[in-house]
């Protein structure tokens, strides 16, 4: 109804890259978990409140993946809650829709996992960047794009 507070999810997973294979990997994650949260019994937003659902989007935004949100009704680390419920939770719904498990280990526990572990995504690499060599944009936008022809996942990417 026109008014009151509802539940909206953006998949922004494969515009997250950075790489080929993390965009892989995120699009894995996201549509697990979309899965995973669709055929559960209880509809995920009739159990948490829309302030606790906008509280634990402004931590996301300002903290990443050390973030602490409001799940369920318990304060859990984004970091933890992502290796211990969502990564096992997307995982298990893949594998129930017929995706293969070495593929799955592969997006989902060698390119999400380790980078959730080192807290190194692309927004991690970009300030780090920054912060060795200076606003040179230009030479970052040549890294980086040197970097996605690698083929390797963010959270292996020098700066």
């Amino acid at each position: 109804k026109k008014g009151e507070p509802h539940l909206r999810i953006e998949q922004r997973a494969m515009a997250s890259g950075p790489s080929l294979i993390d965009v892989v990997a995120n699009t894995a994650f996201s549509l697990g978990l979309t899965l995973a949260f669709a055929n559960q019994q209880k509809a995920p937003e009739e159990s948490m409140t829309f302030t606790d659902c906008t509280y634990n989007f402004y931590q996301a935004a300002q903290k990443g993946l050390g973030a602490t949100l409001r799940w369920f009704g318990k304060e859990r680390r984004v970091d933890e809650l992502i290796l211990n419920e969502l990564l096992p939770k997307a995982h298990a719904q893949l594998l129930k829709m017929g995706f293969e498990a070495n593929e799955l280990d592969h997006y989902l526990k060698d390119v999400i996992a380790p980078r959730v572990k080192t807290g190194r995504n692309g927004s991690f690499w970009q300030r780090a960047f920054i912060e060795t060599h200076g606003a040179d944009f230009q030479s970052m936008a040549h890294e980086y794009l040197e970097n996605q022809r690698s083929g390797r996942p963010v959270h292996l990417w020098n700066v």
